[in-house]
């Protein structure tokens, strides 16, 4: 089965962040991703949203990710 296009440059992506000196990756995702190394944790903390239609995943314009920093 292929990568996801999500998952297809995780590993390099990975690197590049881990030697600048990030260790941790989030991403904004539904479930789990297939392809991908980690742990997935749904519905620890919800996404809210302005308006009546939720945004795409890894669209947090208007979330509370980007208006409050979390």
């Amino acid at each position: 089965m292929p990568l996801l296009r999500s998952a297809r440059f995780a590993g390099l992506i990975g690197r590049h962040v881990l030697m600048h000196g990030c260790p941790l990756v989030v991403i904004d995702a539904k479930g789990r991703v297939p392809g991908l190394v980690g742990h997935y944790v749904g519905g620890l903390m919800p996404k809210y949203f302005k308006g009546g239609k939720p945004p795409r995943l890894g669209d947090l314009a208007d979330t509370e990710a980007a208006m409050f920093g979390m």
